[in-house]
């Protein structure tokens, strides 16, 4: 196993099953890359970024995490220097495999807990958030 671990993603709506990956990455590594998507969202890049740092803070992840900007996964995971396990959830399996061999290093799938189609649904209905979002991000959206 590597000394860091390796995600990727848009992080458009940030909820509880990111956060749970994020910390299972950082239980089995001393650092943790988060690559994300430029890919157009609805919530602009310095706003998400914004949100990957309150997500870091709120945790005490400092100084363990490092947030970058990257056209696609691989090009992504190819711009750290470093030997780095590739850490996805559970419907990304696929590139995550095949990244992870290509480049020698564990894939570790974890399981899926929520989704942003789920966070973006209940926010268009008027729903309530707390049980799938941290209560520092809710309303950050």
């Amino acid at each position: 196993m590597a000394d860091a671990a390796f995600t990727y993603g848009k992080f458009n709506q940030l909820h509880n099953g990111h956060i749970e990956l994020f910390r299972q990455a950082l239980a089995n590594h001393d650092r943790l890359y988060i690559g994300m998507s430029n890919a157009k969202t609805n919530i602009n890049i310095t706003q998400r970024i914004r949100n990957l740092d309150r997500v870091i803070k709120a945790n005490g992840w400092r100084g363990r995490v490092c947030v970058f900007q990257g056209s696609n996964l691989c090009f992504a995971y190819d711009t750290i220097h470093e030997a780095c396990d590739v850490v996805l959830g559970e419907d990304r399996e696929g590139v995550g495999s095949r990244l992870a061999a290509k480049n020698g290093v564990d894939y570790v799938k974890v399981k899926r807990m929520t989704s942003s189609t789920e966070v973006r649904r209940r926010i268009g209905k008027g729903e309530d958030l707390t049980d799938i979002v941290p209560k520092y991000l809710v309303g950050c959206f």
